[in-house]
């Protein structure tokens, strides 16, 4: 989806920041153009996430940011991640087969050496992960749809194999 300028702008311009007349943007209290310095993985590491650091960059500018992309190989960006030291990061991140994003948001992993690298701290944020958590509903138990129906006789067979518990056939519903 392109990026509204005007609204990039007056956001900006809301939140303090002013437009200067050489080009660029002055963060709130500053004279000089404020450059933000996006590290990503460098080409070499990860062709993908490179490019999409130059596409970001590139969005940014359009809207009048000044953008600096710095590729860096992984044990840098690791190190620039752990410590903070970055304005803005494009990372390739693999959740694998269970999509949980509770290491990387919640509040509680922004403490040394926790995956929040970011430093969000939201606790309306925290109770949605928290939420996300939990095992699911008995929503078919209640009102059966057709792929309640569908999902039932696929893991029923199962459910009455021995050594099936009761919990892991509860999780599979």
């Amino acid at each position: 989806m392109p990026a509204d300028a005007k609204a990039a702008a007056k956001g900006l311009s809301e939140a303090g920041w002013k437009r200067l007349k050489t080009g660029g943007w002055s963060a709130p209290g500053a004279s000089e153009v404020y450059t933000i310095e996006l590290i990503s993985p460098d080409e070499d590491s990860n062709p993908v996430a490179w490019a999409m650091a130059g596409a970001v960059a590139e969005d940014w500018r359009a809207l009048g940011l000044t953008v600096d992309v710095v590729g860096l190989p992984a044990a840098e960006l690791g190190a620039r991640l752990q410590d903070g030291a970055f304005a803005a990061a494009l990372l390739d991140v693999a959740v694998g087969l269970d999509p949980d994003l509770y290491p990387l948001m919640a509040s509680t992993q922004t403490i040394s050496g926790g995956s929040n690298v970011s430093g969000l701290q939201d606790a309306t944020l925290d109770a949605k992960l928290l939420a996300a958590r939990r095992p699911g509903t008995t929503r078919c138990a209640r009102r059966p749809t057709p792929t309640c129906r569908a999902i039932s006789r696929r893991t029923s067979s199962s459910c009455r194999s021995p050594g099936a518990t009761r919990q892991r056939c509860f999780a599979r519903r």
